[in-house]
């Protein structure tokens, strides 16, 4: 009895630690205007992102850059270099994954029309102006950014405004 008592009591044991140990981690989704903090593996805050704005634009002059795109979108986004300083930090907008709201991956621009990315040493911060073809016309876009340094994964949820200017 007390080795049929013993092996139940290791079987769920084995039970519940496989069972936490598949759950999943849930991912913060940020909204406009919230900054992503990436930490490193002690917890200190490295470097931050936030997404400013989402914009559908008409006069993005390197149209040819994209697979004919449904629209295209202006993103503008702030990186913060808060305590990084084994290198300079550098987000390009090819860092970003942008999604449509059929979960299609948008096509990036190489060419920056106005704030481009820059090394950021520790305590600076850059504005990037960032366009990306969407492959369907949306409201709203997915953006997802991973840090491979840090092993962090970041998503933002951000509705696309009309441009003012046509």
């Amino acid at each position: 009895m007390k080795k049929i008592f013993i092996s139940a009591l290791i079987i769920i044991s084995i039970i519940t630690l496989v069972g936490c140990s598949n759950k999943k981690e849930e991912l913060k989704v940020y909204k406009q205007g919230e900054k992503a903090i990436v930490k490193n593996k002690n917890g200190t805050d490295m470097y931050s992102l936030t997404i400013n704005s989402v914009k559908k634009v008409n006069d993005f002059k390197y149209k040819e850059d994209f697979n004919n795109p449904q629209e295209i979108i202006e993103v503008t986004y702030t990186y913060d270099n808060l305590n990084k300083k084994d290198k300079n930090l550098y987000i390009h907008s090819q860092d970003l994954t942008v999604l449509d709201s059929k979960n299609s991956v948008a096509d990036a621009s190489s060419m920056f029309s106005k704030g481009k990315p820059k090394d950021l040493t520790k305590g600076a911060n850059c504005t990037v102006n960032a366009y990306y073809g969407l492959k369907n016309k949306s409201d709203e876009v997915k953006i997802l950014f991973e840090s491979d340094q840090y092993g962090q994964k970041v998503e933002f949820e951000i509705p696309i405004k009309e441009d003012s200017i046509s």
